[in-house]
């Protein structure tokens, strides 16, 4: 059983049920997310967003990375299957037992190296529960006495209460503290859950790209 200072996780766990399809196979739509002085870029597939995600994880430096909710691709299955995606980080650290962990969902396709930088940076040098205002992802989750007991508790209570949900973002913050972040960005903290939602970003994807500003973030 290894541990990590801080561990990445691509969160893709849930169902897709409203997608249609698994949402973590679904083509990145940010389509110069890598260089394009590489002459072979332009020939190499499209990424999925489940590799997307992971990539921006290692842009910040973050190179021990899993998969929560899938029990392949590196991934660890959840003890409780849906129950949301604090009881997959719970699974994660009962496996690994991270320092600290920096958590991305797989359905949020906007989102950049830069967004994932400051939540780290704030949350390393504040050691509290880091995310944007109003967006509990991506976070930065430190693995203290307060969150451990507070998944612990939940995980034993939906042992014993199956039907019942799991753990809301919300109880985690009210219990632990937050430090919430201004987005100067925050079309990029969209995150799609139905084809709609999906085409919508496909079209806030391309005027991105059409912009200096989103070119400044690609490394």
């Amino acid at each position: 059983m290894r541990s990590s200072l801080i561990l990445g996780v691509v969160l893709a766990g849930g169902k897709s049920t409203r997608m249609g399809q698994d949402k973590s196979r679904l083509p990145a739509l940010l389509s110069t997310h890598s260089a394009k002085t590489d002459v072979n870029v332009a020939a190499q597939p499209t990424p999925s967003m489940m590799q997307y995600s992971a990539s921006l994880l290692e842009q910040v430096g973050i190179n021990d990375i899993v998969i929560s909710g899938k029990s392949q691709h590196q991934g660890i299955a959840d003890y409780i299957p849906f129950a949301g995606p604090l009881m997959g980080l719970y699974s994660i650290i009962q496996s690994r037992q991270p320092k600290a962990i920096l958590a991305l969902p797989v359905d949020m396709p906007l989102l950049s190296a830069a967004e994932v930088k400051q939540i780290k940076i704030a949350g390393e040098l504040s050691g509290k529960c880091t995310c944007f205002a109003d967006h509990p992802l991506p976070l930065y989750l430190p693995i203290n006495v307060q969150v451990h007991s507070f998944l612990n508790q939940h995980y034993q209570r939906l042992i014993t209460n199956p039907e019942t949900q799991g753990p809301s973002f919300k109880q985690l913050f009210a219990q632990s503290g937050v430090n919430s972040l201004r987005c100067d960005f925050p079309k990029r903290l969209e995150n799609t859950n139905t084809p709609e939602q999906w085409q919508r970003a496909q079209q806030t994807a391309r005027e991105i790209e059409s912009t200096a500003r989103f070119h400044q973030y690609i490394s």
